[in-house]
């Protein structure tokens, strides 16, 4: 399947897409200064509090962006494909 040029191999992404004219790609993240920050603590349990915070944000940053999307195009929905590169 080929967006805007760019070639992608995924089937999945291929029949989601496949009575879709619009796309918009993107990527969401927690921050390269609040990524380094939580892997800075060597307390266990804080390290883990620390990934959770970074999930909020995560969380955040693509409700933020959906709502965007749904404001400013007038979008009655909107789904994603998601691929965690961790």
């Amino acid at each position: 399947m080929r967006i805007d040029g760019r070639e992608f191999e995924s089937d999945v992404l291929a029949m989601n897409l496949r009575n879709v004219h619009r796309v918009f790609a993107y990527v969401c993240t927690c921050g390269t200064e609040v990524d380094i920050w939580s892997h800075s603590e060597k307390d266990y349990v804080v390290s883990l509090w620390l990934d959770m915070i970074k999930e909020m944000f995560l969380f955040e940053a693509n409700a933020y962006l959906r709502n965007h999307l749904l404001n400013t195009f007038g979008f009655e929905k909107l789904s994603s494909n998601n691929r965690d590169t961790t």
